[in-house]
């Protein structure tokens, strides 16, 4: 876990990494606490991909609609990990949310937490068992023209 920027995440529904769970997560960005709930959209094992969608919490002040798709590809002992965010803004004046796509990618080196031991699953990285050894390539992608 990242503990300067993530300060807690507790599951509220459903069980660790399965869909239909709601997780919300406790965190510190761009200088303030801030709190977002989600909730588990899809897993898809075959393909190595969450989907989350935020239903609560600070990011839907800027955003309509919030779903973030994180997908690993594995090639020997590498990880490719991808980060997709699809969003609509609240307005045109809303910024894309780069910054907490930089929080993402630098939260834990972007694999994310493995919360408290390992029977708590919140990311890839535990559902796959993608562990230290193997190195997570980070790669952005963000898409505001998705529908939601």
């Amino acid at each position: 876990m990242s503990p300067g920027n993530i300060k807690g995440v507790d599951l509220h529904e459903g069980e660790w990494g399965t869909v239909g769970s709601v997780i919300v997560w406790n965190y510190f960005h761009d200088g303030k606490p801030k709190v977002a709930k989600e909730v588990i959209e899809a897993i898809d094992e075959e393909k190595k991909s969450v989907c989350f969608k935020v239903i609560g919490g600070d990011i839907l002040e800027a955003y309509t609609k919030f779903l973030i798709t994180v997908h690993v590809d594995t090639h020997g002992e590498e990880n490719v990990v991808t980060w997709t965010f699809h969003y609509e803004k609240v307005n045109e004046k809303i910024e894309d949310p780069e910054s907490l796509m930089e929080f993402c990618l630098n939260s834990d080196n972007g694999s994310f937490v493995e919360v408290a031991n390992e029977d708590q699953i919140c990311y890839p990285h535990t559902l796959w068992g993608l562990r230290s050894k193997a190195t997570p390539h980070l790669r952005p992608s963000f898409s505001n023209n998705h529908k939601l």
